[in-house]
């Protein structure tokens, strides 16, 4: 799963490279989804992941978005 999961966050960093926001955001919330299936969503390693999908979705100006996935990156590193 977490293999799958990587490739998937390497093609959303692929996109976002390329300034194509609104197509990374699908790949991103996949893998994110993967690694919850694999470590639970209460996992410490989902941080960096939900930090970049805050990031992305915060390129999009989707603000409301980007700052639950900030939030919940920092409540779990706080853990």
């Amino acid at each position: 799963l977490t293999v799958r999961a990587e490739s998937l966050f390497a093609e959303s960093w692929a996109l976002f490279d390329k300034r194509k926001y609104e197509p990374a955001v699908a790949p991103a919330h996949e893998g994110i989804a993967l690694y919850e299936k694999a470590y639970g969503a209460d996992d410490p390693r989902l941080v960096p992941r939900l930090t970049y999908l805050g990031g992305l979705l915060l390129s999009l100006a989707d603000f409301p978005k980007a700052e639950a996935e900030f939030t919940r990156a920092l409540a779990l590193s706080e853990k």
